[in-house]
């Protein structure tokens, strides 16, 4: 264990002397490094006794100002300190919510797209691919047209609604079927 190391230790423990203090300070003060970790110690310290409740009985203060030459923390180390937990949580919640949002939901979209009724079908397909928007669902000759958006990305598509209308669609084109009276 380094000089350092027992001086911080023996801080944290309040068996340090006030030479050993003022040696400790005149380390952090002059080295950059060593000021890096003796702020992330505290910073461990004071997170673990937050966790375990004992923060309030604890002195992290020198006992005078005198015998510290360490510059206090400032107001912005504090600021960020006390939001990086919450701002962890909320961007957690966030990745999740887009993981579900691209996973859970397109497949919940196809399921009811399957379980819904038919509007027409398919008649005649010349080339390209019919299919179903934003659901990788392809649509062949022969197959319902149910209510939803699709798009046509070459050739020609036929198909029949329940209302005996056909129509014929030139791609590309992209268009939506709400019913057998609607179609935009």
């Amino acid at each position: 264990m380094s000089e350092f190391e027992k001086l911080l230790a023996g801080l944290v423990e309040e068996t340090v002397t006030s030479e050993e203090r003022q040696r400790l300070a005149d380390m952090v003060q002059s080295d950059p490094e060593l000021r890096a970790r003796y702020l992330n110690h505290c910073n461990l310290h004071a997170a673990l006794a937050w966790e375990h409740g004992v923060l309030g009985g604890m002195d992290f203060m020198f006992e005078s100002d005198a015998e510290s030459k360490l510059s206090p923390v400032s107001d912005n180390t504090i600021q960020w300190s006390r939001w990086t937990r919450p701002l962890a949580w909320a961007a957690s919640i966030a990745l999740v919510c887009g993981i579900v949002w691209q996973g859970a939901i397109p497949a919940v979209r196809k399921s009811q797209w399957h379980s819904s009724d038919s509007i027409g079908s398919v008649i005649r397909k010349a080339g390209g691919e019919l299919s179903v928007f934003g659901l990788d669902i392809q649509v062949a000759q022969g197959d319902s047209i149910k209510a939803g958006e699709y798009e046509l990305t070459d050739g020609l598509v036929q198909f029949a609604l329940a209302n005996d209308v056909e129509i014929l669609v030139e791609a590309p084109a992209r268009f939506r079927v709400d019913s057998p009276l609607l179609m935009a």
